[in-house]
């Protein structure tokens, strides 16, 4: 049924009844709007209709060609209507017998709107105020996350495990181990000695008692034994009598 009311308004069309056409493509469209190219026919039988609107200069409505009902949008936002409407109704895509002239006539559109000085110039000659040309702002594009993964049961995405796992080695720097911990103790243990070591120093500065007596002999060589005062004594006796001796003579 579609099929056939879409050649009903393509044999209007090429009667030169342009309404007629336009009425039985919005008719087809009304009847199955997911139709293939039902949208197609509706679109270029719109644009040849709008050709025929025109000012009292004699200026056709380049805005109603490119199907735009405020003045003051930006000329950014004109030129992407002309590309979206071109690639819509464009000859080799399109089989309809209005497609052509369509695409002619929205591009003599766009070539008056799509610059500033032209579309000033276009304003001042059918009596419109001139245009706002305000400078489109910029839109802040969010990050899109990539494909979750399956991990057990919960899905995450990639960014969202990348993340999780450099905010693990993170809380691992700052809070080590307790492998690196016994490690670090290892480590220290040269600047600050074991027990073992202390305890060597502690026999060092507290000798044993064999050590003690070692020490007892060698004092005993500076002082000498009772036997060795005894034999002086004798030598000194000796000497007095050697005196006694000079003395008589």
């Amino acid at each position: 049924m579609t099929e056939v009311l879409l050649d009903m308004a393509e044999e209007h069309y090429l009667k030169g009844n342009t309404v007629s056409a336009f009425k039985w493509a919005s008719l087809a469209q009304e009847l199955d709007p997911n139709f293939g190219s039902v949208n197609l026919y509706v679109e270029a039988y719109r644009i040849n209709l709008a050709a025929f609107i025109i000012h009292p200069n004699g200026e056709r409505n380049w805005y109603r060609l490119l199907d735009i009902e405020q003045h003051s949008v930006s000329c950014q936002a004109i030129t992407h209507r002309f590309v979206k409407l071109a690639k819509m109704i464009d000859p080799e895509v399109h089989s309809s017998a209005a497609a052509p002239t369509a695409l002619k006539h929205i591009t003599m559109a766009w070539e008056n709107l799509g610059e500033p000085d032209k579309r000033c110039a276009y304003h001042a000659r059918v009596g419109l105020p001139p245009p706002t040309l305000e400078k489109p702002q910029p839109q802040l594009v969010k990050p899109q996350l990539e494909k979750p993964l399956e991990i057990g049961s919960k899905k995450r995405s990639r960014l969202e495990t990348h993340m999780e796992i450099a905010s693990k080695k993170r809380c691992s720097s700052s809070h080590p181990s307790e492998n690196t911990s016994q490690k670090r103790c290892q480590v220290n243990s040269s600047s600050h000695p074991s027990e073992i070591a202390s305890q060597k120093r502690c026999s060092s500065s507290h000798p044993p008692e064999n050590t003690s007596h070692k020490r007892c002999q060698v004092d005993s060589s500076s002082h000498p034994p009772k036997n060795a005062s005894q034999k002086r004594c004798r030598i000194k006796s000796s000497s007095h009598h050697v005196n006694r001796h000079r003395v008589i003579f």
